[in-house]
């Protein structure tokens, strides 16, 4: 057997399986395939950046030069977007040149992905920088995610939608639950976090009730999970409605 291609890449590993999204991955890379500037939007929690990673990741083949992640929510200061798209690139400017023209040089005749990752809070920067490679380098290809469109004339924005969730009733069955998106997620963080649980037909309306009191929202599921270890999940969903406290404390 062959062994399997590696394409150039910096992608980060992931410390957790991403779960289902099989329907918007496709989307997405279809959505790659007509634009050169694509941007993932959604609130706090949604699920782009996981989103994106899965896509950039099924993607490679298509982008033979490399796909190249740049994380920009640890930086303070709009200044420094170039400069994190270079460091991922492995480039330092020329005396008199600026980090986005180091990045443009070496990407000049690449068939590359360039994915600007949590975009919202230097949205002008990386607006800024999104444009000059689209102008500089005709064959790459740009994939943010924000909170919020970067602005640009040539973008797409694309918005990644809440999981599927189980049913439309009030309860929920086994069998619902694994059938969707918000479920499977749920059950995985779950035994995760608590080898011992398990989906029967005595629970699976609590964690039908949670997958839906919580609208299907990724981040807020897995806070949800983790708590599996200490609360049975009819104690959760029961307290789930008292603005979510039982999310927020502990690591």
């Amino acid at each position: 057997m062959a062994p399997k291609q590696e394409w150039p890449n910096n992608l980060p590993e992931q410390l957790t399986s991403f779960v289902g999204r099989r329907r918007e991955c496709e989307q997405v890379q279809d959505a790659l395939v007509a634009t050169r500037l694509l941007v993932l939007t959604g609130a706090g929690g949604a699920g782009k950046t996981r989103l994106a990673r899965q896509v950039a990741a099924d993607s490679a083949q298509f982008f033979p030069d490399g796909v190249w992640w740049v994380e920009l929510a640890p930086l303070a200061e709009p200044e420094l977007v170039g400069a994190e798209l270079a460091r991922a690139l492995g480039v330092r400017p020329l005396p008199g040149r600026t980090h986005a023209q180091a990045a443009v040089t070496r990407l000049a005749h690449d068939r590359a992905l360039v994915v600007l990752d949590n975009c919202e809070h230097v949205t002008e920067a990386a607006a800024e920088l999104a444009e000059t490679l689209l102008c500089g380098c005709p064959d790459t290809v740009v994939m943010a995610t924000s909170r919020e469109p970067l602005g640009l004339p040539r973008e797409s924005d694309w918005a990644v939608p809440s999981m599927s969730l189980p049913g439309t009733t009030a309860g929920g069955t086994p069998e619902e639950i694994t059938g969707c998106d918000a479920g499977r997620l749920f059950l995985e963080r779950a035994a995760a976090t608590h080898p011992a649980f398990s989906l029967n037909d005595e629970n699976a309306q609590s964690v039908a009730g949670i997958c839906r009191q919580l609208d299907g929202i990724p981040l807020a599921i897995e806070l949800a999970a983790a708590r599996v270890r200490m609360l049975p999940v009819e104690q959760i969903a029961s307290v789930l409605s008292d603005s979510f406290r039982v999310l927020t404390g502990g690591p």
